[in-house]
């Protein structure tokens, strides 16, 4: 039990920084209130997406995928009705 107070003591302040970073973001894209427990994590989403530009293109590619899944199951229909 010690342990956990313990680390949460050293971590809280990384924390604290962290969500005053997400604050920030959010407040540069338009969010004018205070982030709450129930945003944070849509704007981490937002901020990784903004820093990063890869989560377009992972949405793509799952896309494809469930596409080219769709176009296969119609090709097995077409083959059973033959």
């Amino acid at each position: 039990m010690f342990l956990c107070f313990s680390l949460k003591g050293q971590f809280k302040p990384i924390a604290d920084e962290e969500v005053t970073r997400l604050q920030e973001f959010a407040q540069s894209e338009g969010f004018t209130h205070e982030l709450e427990m129930w945003d944070l994590p849509y704007w981490r989403r937002r901020q990784k997406q903004h820093l990063f530009k890869y989560f377009v293109t992972f949405k793509n590619i799952f896309s494809c995928v469930r596409n080219f899944s769709i176009l296969v199951k119609c090709d097995l229909s077409l083959a059973v009705c033959l």
